[in-house]
């Protein structure tokens, strides 16, 4: 029974050994195989950086490939986009700040007139009571 079961183990393994020897030489021609992806990937120069763009994909197809090019331009315009949409809010964020500093220094301005208005008004009033007094005074 045992010796059954020993048989039928090693012609599973020798049918499985087969099948890899017969689609072995095809992975490797088309390139699929893990050693010659992973040699590839470190001829063609791996991205040392994150910043650095990797080299197009031999195993992606090109439709896919134009896919990915066209989704990373698409990325690349609304990121332009943003950067002018922030300064030009930055700009008129600093023109608005600009336009509020120079109100509040004409508000400031104006108080001080008023201030000085008022004072004079209240000396003037000052001066008319006294006259008033000396008036009533001397009559």
């Amino acid at each position: 029974m045992e010796r059954q079961k020993s048989l039928e183990l090693e012609m599973a393994n020798r049918a499985l050994q087969d099948l890899v020897h017969q689609y072995r030489p095809q992975a490797t021609a088309v390139g699929c195989s893990p050693f010659s992806q992973n040699r590839r990937w470190h001829e063609g120069g791996a991205p040392k950086e994150m910043g650095q763009k990797p080299e197009p994909s031999r195993f992606v197809p090109a439709a896919s490939q134009s896919r990915l090019e066209e989704i990373n331009a698409a990325e690349a315009m609304f990121r332009k986009q943003q950067r002018q949409r922030i300064a030009a809010l930055t700009s008129e964020m600093e023109r608005a700040q600009s336009m509020h500093q120079e109100s509040l220094r004409q508000i400031a301005h104006w108080q001080a007139g008023l201030d000085v208005s008022e004072k004079l008004f209240l000396v003037g009033e000052d001066i008319r009571r006294s006259l008033a007094n000396k008036y009533d005074d001397h009559w």
